[in-house]
């Protein structure tokens, strides 16, 4: 199971003042969650410019297996 991130943003307007947006997103890693709570806060705010602030891991998912040992 991926983990759960939560992604902190900001989002700016030319004609609108600045507002602060989270998005909700399972990814395998921090970077990949970047990506995917952007692209998701892009479809949210389509005239904004989204500014990534924080993100922040509400659930761990699984460890990955390791192989044999020898």
């Amino acid at each position: 199971m991926p983990s759960l991130f939560r992604i902190g943003a900001l989002v700016r307007s030319a004609n609108k003042p600045a507002v602060g947006d989270n998005a909700h997103v399972e990814a395998k890693d921090a970077d990949e969650a970047e990506r995917k709570g952007r692209k998701q806060l892009q479809r949210k705010h389509p005239h904004g410019n989204v500014e990534v602030t924080k993100v922040v891991v509400k659930r761990e998912g699984d460890r990955p297996k390791r192989g044999p040992w020898w």
